[in-house]
Parts: C-alpha cells; structure tokens; sequence
C-alpha cells in the first residue's frame, strides 16, 4: 500500500475513535451518574425504613397504654435507631432533624410510623433536583387483653390432623403419646388403658420381633417412624372446632 494512502487510512481511522469516544463517553458517564444517585437514595431510605421497623416493633411490645406517650416514644427511638445506623443523614436537607414523622399515628390496635424528608441531588436527574423520600411501617400492637377473652366458645382448643374430638390441652393422655416397645408375640394378650385391643397398622410392616404401643391407641407399629406415632396438633377456638363437627375428648374436653 503507498505511504500515501496509509497516512489518509490512519488519520481517518484516528478520527472514527475520536468521533466514537465523544459519543460513547457522555453516554457512560449519564449513566454512572444514574447508578451512583440511585445508590445514594437507596441507602437513605432503606436506612430510614429499617430504623423505623425496628422501632415499631419494639416499642410495640411495650404494653403502654397511653397512645401519644406511645407514639413520642416511638417517634424518639426511631430517631435513635437512625442516628444508630450511621446513615449519611447529613445529606438529607435539615440532617436528621429534617426527617419528618408528623403523619405517624397510634390507634388501639396498630403503630404506623410515616417519614417523610427531600433529599438533594448533587446533579439534576431526569429534570429532578430534590428527591422526596417517604416510608410507611406498620407493627401491631401488643395491648395485653384479648378483647374477646370471656365471650363463649372463644377459648382456644386443640385437634389433630384425623382425629374427630378436641382437646382443652395439650397434655391430654390422647395428645400426649407414651410409646412402648413391646414383643410382638406378647401384643395380643395385652390392652391399652381404655381396655381395647391392639391391631396391626395399615400403614407400617411389623416384621420383626418388636413392635410399638401407645396407652390410648388400638394399632401396634414396626417402627416408632410410622406416620401412625404422630400427631400433628392444630389450635383453633372451641366454637370453631364445633361448627367444623367436632366432639368433645372424653378425657379432657368436659
């Protein structure tokens, strides 16, 4: 190639990569820029939020009557928890103090802190200078009475996954398995406490010469893992359990 035509390919060459780092790099650095203030919001404002999580549900436990007491003491650890954190708060316009939790509210049965506060932009996005951050929680209330305790059928009562009664408690010899490793050419001649007989379980082999008992069931098992052993207890309240046709236990339900 002449000398000639190499120096012209080179220079225009030079100014394809000059023409493609203008073009490229503005485009790169927006986009840093974006990233960057997007982290920058991000931080503050999750900051703010899980300060002001931990702060409910603390304060929530608390038991104390008085709602604006409540609600100041809230309000004061949530604040405590922020300058905890050690979040770049100075950016917030006003610093801390500019973090505004005047909506926040207390009722009878919820705390629900709201923050509100404009976070400054150190260059405009998308034609945004100031970013207004809020964050809403909400924990419920621990008030120290079941406003339903005393009302008829309410109180809690216990039943398994196949069994068709309720219990009162869950130590209810029916709930409460005693299992007994017994011979399993001894099982015929015996008797659970109620006085009925065992019976071989559908649901497990008892092939070898030991098998499993309970004081109140009526199947021995081949092994203390038959799903039979097991009982998956559900909570419910007594009037539920009725309305669902369960009975009461002979043991402990009367």
């Amino acid at each position: 190639m002449p000398k000639q035509i190499q120096k012209i390919w080179n220079s225009r060459l030079r100014a394809t990569y000059t023409i493609e780092a203008a073009v490229v790099m503005p485009v790169y650095v927006c986009l840093a820029v974006v990233i960057f203030l997007f982290f920058h919001a991000f931080t503050v404002s999750w900051g703010v939020q899980v300060a002001a999580y931990e702060a409910a549900r603390e304060t929530a436990l608390s038991g104390e009557a008085d709602e604006g007491v409540l609600l100041a003491a809230n309000i004061a650890l949530a604040q405590s928890r922020i300058a905890g954190e050690h979040l770049p708060t100075q950016h917030i316009r006003g610093g801390q103090l500019g973090i505004n939790f005047l909506a926040s509210s207390v009722d009878e049965q919820d705390i629900r802190l709201i923050a509100s506060y404009d976070l400054p932009l150190p260059v405009r996005m998308f034609q945004v200078r100031i970013f207004k951050g809020a964050i809403s929680v909400r924990a419920r209330r621990w008030v120290g009475f079941n406003p339903h305790e005393g009302e008829e059928g309410t109180e809690d009562v216990y039943v398994t996954e196949y069994g068709r009664v309720y219990h009162t408690t869950t130590s209810c010899p029916y709930l409460d398995l005693t299992i007994q490793a017994v011979s399993k050419d001894a099982v015929a001649s015996l008797r659970n406490l109620s006085g009925a007989k065992y019976y071989k379980c559908p649901l497990c082999k008892s092939d070898g010469s030991m098998v499993y008992v309970t004081d109140y069931g009526t199947n021995y098992h081949g092994t203390v893992g038959c799903s039979g052993l097991k009982r998956t207890i559900y909570q419910m309240s007594k009037k539920e359990a009725q309305n669902k046709g369960y009975g009461a236990c002979s043991k402990c339900g009367r």
